[in-house]
């Protein structure tokens, strides 16, 4: 059985607002909060159980960091979701680097792995999908490398 596990790393210190601060220097001023996470997403024959074991063996930093594993993305307290990963063609290192990780660990499963960003913003005011398209693809990706999914 093929499951699928997202794992959000989150930062313990969350300072975002100079990053709101350039958004208004941009013109973007109904940008309330945003908060950007890593991502792991993990794909295969596995457990939640060796999921949240990798996770904290590999991807997080228990100082600095906490987590979440989730099956699917659920709403949060912010309008959107944005989930940036690396095109399927291009080399995604850490996911690689991850993937031999889990092999020292002792798990012998094979996993596809893949690394990414996450933006999650909320605005003061409704905004459309043509406006939040053009935000993600200006401002947070680089449409050549990278691509999106809105959850």
């Amino acid at each position: 059985m093929v499951n699928k596990y997202i794992i959000e790393i989150i930062p313990k210190t969350k300072n975002f607002t100079s990053i709101i601060e350039q958004l208004k220097h941009l013109g973007y001023y109904n940008i309330e909060d945003v908060a950007v996470n890593k991502i792991y997403s993990i794909t295969g024959n596995i457990s939640k159980t060796k999921v949240l074991f990798i996770t904290k063996k590999l991807l997080v930093d228990p100082i600095a960091e906490d987590y979440n594993v989730k099956n699917k993305i659920n709403k949060s307290k912010y309008n959107f979701v944005i989930n940036i990963w690396y095109k399927p063609q291009v080399l995604d290192i850490v996911a690689i680097y991850v993937e031999k990780a889990v092999k020292y660990l002792g798990l012998q499963k094979k996993i596809k792995v893949r690394c990414g960003t996450q933006i999650c913003i909320k605005f003061s005011k409704k905004i459309n999908i043509k406006e939040l398209k053009n935000l993600i693809e200006k401002i947070f990706m680089n449409p050549l490398i990278q691509e999106y999914e809105i959850v």
